[in-house]
């Protein structure tokens, strides 16, 4: 991720089973700065994988820089898997995978319109 204090963070943040809201805002304002994403949501994804019922907190960290990343498969995979696995998932994993899937689509198409756009 970059830097000393963000390294720090990190290893904070990925050492405790349930790390501190404050550490995790934290590493957030440094990261903006740097616009570097992808290990983060890589860390948050971890701790979202090692939990049996994922944070819902974690979950909408995720989702606020995922765009700002490469791991929006990863991210995509890891709610399939939750939901594949469970028998009757829940209403909120459903609803955050369908979300997730039509803001792709809209970006993807915004995307594509621009570049045609561009073409012309």
């Amino acid at each position: 991720m970059g830097g000393r204090y963000s390294d720090l963070l990190t290893e904070r943040i990925r050492a405790s089973r349930y790390p501190s809201l404050e550490l995790i805002d934290r590493l957030e304002r440094v990261l903006s700065a740097t616009g570097d994403y992808d290990d983060y949501v890589d860390l948050l994804l971890d701790k979202l994988q090692d939990s049996n019922y994922p944070s819902q907190e974690l979950m909408n960290r995720v989702e606020r820089v995922i765009w700002q990343s490469d791991r929006f498969p990863d991210y995509v995979e890891f709610l399939m898997s939750n939901i594949e696995e469970s028998t009757y998932p829940s209403k909120d994993l459903l609803d955050r995978l369908e979300n997730l899937l039509f803001t792709g689509m809209r970006r993807l198409q915004a995307a594509k319109a621009k570049e045609e756009t561009q073409k012309q």
